[in-house]
């Protein structure tokens, strides 16, 4: 949503998007604790990829007894919010290109 949002900003492609949504299936093939504690804090807070893989497979193996783990994936909604909020803000200051 974020990656269409920003579209109404640019008229040039948004390559640097790809880092999102082609690194997170790259980043998706081993566990993000592998990449480090700056990435998994990356991948928890700022983008919550984390929230709905890493933390509800480390309650599903018993690596973790808090079960709030599992209930992690219904806060990455929370995401959303903003998301709206940019889609909306760029609908609203939406100009044609002319084309």
């Amino acid at each position: 949503m974020i990656y269409a949002a920003l579209s109404f900003f640019t008229l040039e492609g948004l390559e640097f998007m790809n880092l999102l949504t082609d690194g997170a299936r790259e980043y998706g093939k081993y566990p993000f604790g592998v990449y480090g504690k700056r990435m998994l804090q990356i991948t928890t807070f700022v983008i919550p990829y984390a929230l709905v893989q890493y933390y509800p497979l480390l309650y599903l193996l018993d690596r973790t007894g808090n079960p709030i783990y599992i209930f992690l994936p219904l806060a990455a909604l929370w995401f959303l919010i903003p998301s709206y909020a940019l889609w909306r803000f760029g609908v609203r200051k939406y100009q044609s290109s002319g084309s």
